[in-house]
């Protein structure tokens, strides 16, 4: 919080508790955790004129709007890592119209990529972004652990999805696909299943992952 007020500079102030909250701002970002966003919300309803604004992607404008109808919402799609939000594409909403501009000038201010996207556009977002991301860290962090079990360096697949998002910048994902899956190759995916017999919770993702790129290509 306080890196982002120093980005805008001005009078941009960061406050921890509710009683440190300058009652007199143009605007207020709400970044706190999703369950927390309606009880805050409420809470600001009654002591602030300011619009306000929460940066989740998967909760719908509607839990703060109902309480604040001067609200919208400030999503960076970001890993949460301390960056330089001109990297940072922002989706924005407003629960009114009037807010646009202040909401337009807010996420200019911050970032170079903007667009428009409703509560359940973006609730998708952000689902694509937990399938395309988190889970894709989580099959890396299981290949990390079943190189390991066989003394070989855990980042030794780094060059190869450096190669794998390189090329995605470059064609569909689904045309960037490879392996024994998407040729067919049922000798290969044999071996990997022998390896595999003993560890039946990694073989089940295995299959599963198989059989759905066969399926799909």
């Amino acid at each position: 919080a306080r890196e982002l007020a120093r980005q805008l500079g001005g009078s941009v102030s960061v406050a921890g508790t509710l009683d440190e909250v300058e009652t007199e701002a143009t605007g207020y970002i709400l970044a706190v955790p999703d369950d927390a966003l309606a009880e805050v919300a409420e809470a600001l309803s009654a002591r602030v004129k300011g619009y306000l604004l929460h940066c989740s992607g998967a909760t719908p404008l509607e839990v703060i709007s109902s309480r604040h109808p001067r609200s919208g919402v400030l999503y960076p799609l970001s890993r949460g890592r301390v960056v330089d939000t001109k990297e940072v594409p922002f989706y924005l909403e407003v629960a009114q119209e009037a807010l646009t501009p202040s909401l337009t000038g807010l996420a200019q201010a911050l970032a170079e990529e903007i667009h428009w996207a409703s509560s359940e556009q973006r609730l998708i977002l952000h689902l694509g972004a937990v399938i395309a991301c988190n889970f894709s860290n989580h099959l890396i962090a299981i290949s990390e652990h079943l190189l390991q079990q066989y003394d070989l360096p855990p980042k030794a697949l780094l060059p190869l999805l450096d190669e794998m998002i390189d090329k995605l910048h470059r064609l569909p994902a689904q045309a960037a696909q490879s392996g024994p899956a998407r040729r067919g190759d049922v000798k290969t995916i044999d071996r990997h299943r022998a390896v595999l017999a003993d560890q039946e919770e990694l073989l089940r993702i295995y299959d599963l992952f198989t059989e759905s790129i066969r399926r799909t290509n």
